[in-house]
């Protein structure tokens, strides 16, 4: 016979156990409650996320991961529009497979600009899910109207036996796609070319350069968008091209205190310089009796000549005396100007009547004097209107290229000779051929 303490101890253990019981499930419940945002209590799976998406013309494509609730018949997308006003676009579930699927949804009319879509699911009975929200940049017409064509980087033009010719280097452009080009012939006929992005150099010839051409580009503002966009139209005209400047419309100006066409010995004219005969020089001698001064020739000297037309000039070549290329001016300077109303200048570079006997003989004081002629005399050119184009301090005098960069246009152009590249004892110095490059006179 079991005491009746046992059973009693035992009825109290049973109740015991159940309070705990029920102790531990309501606390559960009050923890899931705190937790839980009521408001979003769905009896309907919702989305697992959006694993991808693309935008085009005011419109968007997602791929929207769905759950495996089969009783979602309807998803939705919501959003809010440059008014103000929510947009909402619903579309049919279409499983294509029982379970965790992936469905392609597009959204049209959708406002230009970031956008934050909402997205839920819906069931037969009209339940909606929990909401999921994604955001993403939308085009439309103003990052079409904004885009700019493709544009030339650089482009050069020549002068070949046929005629004209570019060579074109394109500017880098990450979204373009391709690139129309339209332009006029030299027969008057529209000619067109495309180029993709790929494309780094078009050369070009038979165009007219008196009409202007076209630029359109294609883009893709993402690498999988939706659309492509198409950029305004630019409008630009061809450069007129470099060329050799036609030496027979050359000829020697005579301004005060220029170097005499006829410079020393008959026939050693300035013209030589520009005569198309390598062979052919211009010398300019020093005094045999006196040893130039140190960094200047002896005396120093000017000469101008008009080259015809009004241009930019882009280059010089020159070539150098040689076997005697040690006399060939090693600094010397370019001076230009585009007319000359007003532009004589007085000061001689050659100038030593304020000095004494003695100091005449003095090699450094002759050089201070021409160092002060020639600073004066740049002065005044400068007043005058004269730009310096060139201001040339080289150690190499055989056959040599100097670049010029000013991109101002000119048509009279002086040039300073201050000393030989290796002085010798009567400082003479020696032009060879000289020829100028520049842009096509119009």
């Amino acid at each position: 016979m079991i005491p009746k303490y046992v059973y009693r101890s035992f009825a109290a253990l049973l109740l015991l156990v159940g309070l705990i019981a029920v102790s531990c499930s309501d606390e559960s419940i009050d923890t899931f409650d705190r937790f839980l945002n009521v408001e979003d209590v769905s009896v309907v799976g919702k989305i697992n996320g959006i694993t991808g998406s693309v935008a085009g013309n005011r419109r968007v494509e997602f791929k929207v991961a769905i759950s495996a609730d089969p009783r979602i018949t309807k998803g939705q997308v919501t959003w809010v529009d440059n008014s103000g006003e929510e947009k909402v676009h619903e579309y049919d579930i279409q499983r294509n497979k029982d379970g965790l699927d992936t469905l392609l949804v597009a959204v049209p009319d959708v406002d230009e600009g970031f956008r934050r879509f909402r997205f839920i699911m819906i069931d037969g009975a009209g339940r909606q899910s929990s909401a999921v929200q994604f955001g993403r940049e939308v085009y439309g017409p103003g990052y079409e109207s904004n885009l700019v064509a493709r544009r030339p980087e650089t482009i050069e033009a020549f002068e070949i036996a046929t005629g004209d010719s570019l060579a074109i280097r394109w500017s880098t452009l990450p979204t373009v796609l391709e690139t129309v080009m339209r332009y006029t012939d030299l027969d008057g006929i529209e000619q067109q070319i495309t180029f993709d992005k790929l494309d780094k150099e078009t050369n070009l010839e038979n165009y007219d350069i008196t009409k202007p051409y076209t630029l359109v580009s294609q883009f893709l503002p993402e690498p999988d968008a939706l659309d492509t966009f198409t950029s305004p139209v630019l409008e630009g005209f061809f450069p007129t091209p470099i060329v050799v400047l036609d030496k027979s419309l050359w000829s020697k100006v005579d301004l005060p205190n220029d170097l005499p066409l006829v410079a020393g010995s008959p026939g050693n004219t300035v013209d030589k310089l520009w005569d198309g005969d390598r062979n052919s020089r211009l010398i300019v001698e020093g005094n045999p009796a006196d040893n130039p001064p140190e960094g200047f020739s002896f005396p120093p000297y000017h000469f101008t000549f008009d080259i015809g037309a009004v241009t930019q000039v882009t280059k010089l070549d020159g070539v150098g005396f040689l076997p005697f290329d040690r006399i060939t001016p090693g600094q010397y300077q370019i001076w230009a100007i585009d007319d000359l109303t007003d532009a004589e200048t007085t000061i001689d570079l050659q100038d030593l009547s304020m000095l004494t006997d003695e100091e005449k003989a003095d090699p450094d004081a002759v050089a201070a004097q021409l160092a002060q002629n020639l600073a004066d005399w740049q002065e005044e050119s400068t007043e005058k209107g004269w730009t310096l184009i060139v201001n040339d301090n080289s150690t190499n005098r055989r056959d040599w290229s100097e670049v010029i960069v000013d991109s101002g246009k000119y048509r009279y152009f002086r040039w300073v000779t201050i000393r030989a590249h290796d002085p010798i004892a009567n400082g003479a110095t020696a032009w060879n051929e000289i020829t100028l490059h520049g842009f096509r006179p119009q």
